[in-house]
């Protein structure tokens, strides 16, 4: 949620040719572009999987997503994930071209954006930063709820994969 008054801190990124961004407050890390295992059949937006921790973190390709015009996209070195911050489900990254910056925008410039204007109401304002448009998000929009039963049953499946090579200690 962004801040009525004041300025509020905001993760820019660039996503299939799209600068986007969402609340810092939103955003648990944002990681460089890990090793990651692809099990056959998943779902196009589904980049794969990541080991964090010992869990099993799905990544979503938000340029895949949204159905963004394909780009070059950046030398793989550059690519980020940012973890949002999720309640009530399995944890999920979100595979960007690259993080732009962590900054502090001024409240009253952003734009409300009508939910009807988007897929889920994903986009929840737009601002003007340094001549460009930028999206920001509703992380709890991003999937619908149909998109979330799916990756949360994915991630069981993966998870209980990751479990079975985990190191048994006698």
């Amino acid at each position: 949620m962004i801040a009525q008054s004041g300025t509020a801190d905001i993760v820019i990124f660039e996503t299939g040719g799209a600068v986007c961004a969402l609340a810092r407050q939103d955003v648990r890390a944002i990681l460089p572009l890990p090793n990651l295992w692809r099990p056959p059949e998943l779902p196009a937006p589904v980049e794969g999987f990541f080991n964090l921790g010992g869990s099993a973190v799905p990544v979503l390709a938000l340029a895949r997503l949204f159905r963004l015009p394909a780009t070059d996209a950046p030398e793989t070195i550059y690519r980020h994930l940012v973890l949002p911050r999720v309640q009530g489900s399995s944890q999920v990254a979100f595979l960007v071209d690259r993080v732009r910056d962590i900054t502090a925008a001024p409240s009253d410039g952003f734009l409300a954006v009508d939910e009807t204007r988007t897929l889920n109401g994903c986009v929840e304002f737009e601002i003007s930063i340094d001549g460009a448009l930028v999206h920001v998000l509703s992380v709890e929009r991003i999937l619908m709820a149909k998109e979330r039963d799916t990756l949360d049953a994915l991630y069981g499946m993966a998870q209980s994969r990751l479990s079975e090579w985990s190191a048994v200690t006698p």
